[in-house]
């Protein structure tokens, strides 16, 4: 008990700075959070300043005995816990006007700023005699502090919704012939006067003295009187009982309160007096709001160490692919994890703008490690996909690119086999993994997202190898289109006529270079190209007009579209040539071929004429099924000369497979599957 009654040093007579933190670990205060008390005493020296402290609570302050001598006692500031109290801690100042300091008005200043900076209630120590009395109450210096104070509240107030702090006058000496109101009122006037002459902005230029301070008054008589000690009980009553009427530390029904953390309070005070002993500007708002913003920082980091310990096991989990359920656990866990933050930092809610600051990157950083965990979750499934996905894409652009092809319809046919592929791989595949518990939605949002962009990337990365080929593709498109007609069947027609279908198999391989110039996927450039004529081939070049498009939707540049187009161009004859000579080997069959189908046939059309049943099918089979291509075999007859025979039995098998392959399977046995799902 006697350690905890112990005084101990905060600055010393030379102004060096000791320190709170050896104080509260003696006392055991390091757990009482916001919920602690600051009381100083302010007056000259030989007041009784240290005397009125140690009646009121009980401490051990050196009080100066008179008998000795009058001098300076109490040395740079003081500090003990009051008896009675658990949360109290009184200063003790060293007097304002000490010989021993000479004219040092400078550090009188810096320990009254001091005082005020830290108290939550400045007891001001006067003498009764010297009410009134300019110098003797020290009112220079009281214009000082009520100045500062204004300034250190105008900060607070739009900083952080401080409290006012108490200014409490203990008139000593008090022999009861004055009533307590008159001096109370002389006092406050006093006050006011003093408070007229404070600097203020224009508006707070009419703001009275107590719309900023609280003001009391209190008395006691004599040390020597019989009620000395009665009354110093009775005045001690408002500061250590807080159902007291008139509890000394409540502003109205708002506890005043420094909203320093205890344990950060040693660091604020050491901020504090090191920026006044350098005499530089004090921003007291400023300091707290610091060491809130540590004190936060280091409630958010023991959170997020938990939440990280916690999702340790998650991540691991995500390693190995085991994801069922695995979202839903971690935002579980980050939401109450969050929950913990806001509540255990509501208490630096007067500094709403750096508590919200702080909440905000919390919630950043919890996010980000959700992030990385799911990250690899959707690393391994989409994994998956991508294999799948690109096969089938593969088989896409390798049917799209072929010769036979329209290029024309290149880009909405790659689209909807794009769609096909996203919609029948990505997003039912997706779609399991919901089932099973392996995604939820945004999961399932955010894979769908990133495998929409792979499939474009692939599909575009494809058409750029393939582009590289596109005087390659031209070329085999237009010999295609020599000898084949819309539908895809090879025409059996002969060499002069080739050069009737030259326009359109010209313009079918140009086409192939228009419309591999560009990344169309999302929609048409803005660049168009004009084709020559076939005739005007030689004479007359490619012409590419608009607005160039962005470097990345570019596969072929337009110095290569020229350069292709001229070798398309130069190859022309030797394509013609190689159509001619493919003509020449299917006509130019032996005759012993011609006699041996007629010799096969003889038995099979004699049963048809004996037959008329048959007949009448086979002219139905003809009239049905057989009807369009007679009309285009006679077509190509009238233009281009009769066909041999071999040219029409060619023209007249793709029919006969079709209705070959349609014909029932009367009489076959089922497979398994089809007899089940019967």
């Amino acid at each position: 008990m006697a350690d905890e009654m112990a005084i101990h040093h905060l600055v010393d007579g030379d102004l060096d700075y000791k320190g709170f933190q050896d104080f509260l670990d003696s006392r055991k205060m390091n757990d009482l959070e916001y919920d602690y008390s600051l009381l100083a005493v302010f007056g000259g020296q030989s007041t009784g300043k240290s005397t009125l402290l140690n009646r009121l609570f009980k401490t051990t302050f050196e009080e100066m005995n008179s008998a000795d001598r009058r001098g300076q006692t109490t040395q740079g500031v003081w500090m003990a816990k009051a008896s009675g109290s658990d949360n109290l801690i009184v200063l003790d100042f060293e007097g304002t006007d000490s010989q021993e300091r000479g004219e040092e008005g400078s550090f009188e200043k810096k320990l009254s700023l001091f005082a005020l900076a830290m108290a939550d209630v400045l007891l001001i120590n006067v003498f009764q005699h010297e009410i009134g009395r300019r110098n003797a109450m020290n009112i220079p210096l009281l214009e000082t502090i009520l100045q500062l104070n204004f300034d250190i509240q105008m900060q607070v107030k739009s900083s952080s919704g401080g409290t006012k702090k108490m200014l409490m006058f203990v008139i000593r000496d008090y022999d009861g012939n004055t009533p307590i109101p008159i001096l109370s009122q002389q006092l406050l006037t006093t006050m006011e006067d003093v408070w007229k002459k404070i600097a203020k902005p224009p508006e707070h230029v009419d703001d009275v003295f107590q719309k900023w301070f609280d003001f009391s008054v209190n008395s006691l008589p004599h040390p020597a009187s019989s009620t000395f000690e009665d009354d110093a009980v009775t005045l001690s009553k408002r500061f250590l009982e807080e159902d007291h009427p008139d509890y000394a530390f409540t502003s109205g029904s708002i506890k005043r309160s420094s909203g320093v953390h205890i344990t950060d309070l040693d660091g604020y005070a050491r901020k504090c007096w090191s920026a006044i002993k350098e005499n530089k500007n004090i921003n007291i708002p400023g300091e707290k709001e610091l060491v809130a913003k540590h004190r936060m920082g280091e409630i958010i980091e023991t959170h997020k160490e938990t939440f990280n310990t916690e999702s340790a096991s998650m991540k691991e989990r995500a390693a190995s692919g085991d994801s069922v359920g695995l979202s839903s656990s971690l935002k579980t866990l980050a939401a109450t994890t969050l929950a913990n933050i806001e509540k255990d930092v509501y208490q630096f809610s007067r500094y709403k703008e750096v508590m919200d600051v702080q909440l905000m990157n919390a919630r950043q950083d919890i996010d980000k490690i959700i992030a990385d965990i799911m990250q690899t979750v959707y690393d391994s499934l989409c994994k998956k996909l991508e294999r799948t996905s690109k096969e089938h894409l593969s088989v896409v652009t390798n049917d799209l690119l072929r010769d036979s092809q329209d290029f024309s319809l290149l880009w909405d046919r790659l689209r909807q086999q794009r769609d096909k592929v996203f919609n029948t791989v990505v997003v039912e595949e997706l779609k399991k993994f919901v089932e099973e518990g392996k995604l939820d939605d945004e999961g399932m949002g955010i894979c769908a997202a990133r495998m929409g962009k792979m499939i474009d990337g692939t599909l575009q990365d494809a058409m750029q190898a393939k582009a590289v080929c596109a005087g390659e593709l031209m070329s085999k498109r237009f010999l295609y289109c020599l000898l084949h007609n819309a539908d895809g069947v090879e025409l059996g027609i002969k060499e002069d006529a080739l050069e009737k279908r030259c326009p359109d198999a010209w313009n079918q391989a140009c086409n192939v270079l228009v419309e591999m110039m560009h990344w169309k996927l999302e929609g048409d450039t803005t660049i168009s190209a004009k084709i020559p004529e076939f005739t005007n081939r030689e004479t007359e070049t490619i012409e590419l007009t608009g607005t160039p498009p962005p470097e990345d939707v570019i596969l072929i540049s337009n110095d290569k579209v020229k350069s292709t187009y001229d070798s398309l161009k130069h190859d022309i004859k030797s394509i013609i040539l190689e159509a001619k000579l493919h003509v020449k080997d299917k006509l130019n069959l032996p005759l012993w071929v011609y006699l041996v189908f007629i010799a096969l046939g003889l038995d099979e059309v004699y049963f048809m004429a004996s037959n008329p049943a048959l007949l009448i099918v086979g002219i139905a089979f003809v009239y049905l099924f057989a009807r369009q291509r007679v009309c285009d075999v006679y077509k190509e007859h009238m233009e281009n000369g009769p066909l041999p025979i071999a040219t029409v039995l060619q023209s007249a098998w793709p029919v006969v497979r079709k209705v070959l392959e349609a014909e029932p399977d009367h009489g076959r046995p089922k497979p398994a599957d089809e007899k089940k799902s019967d």
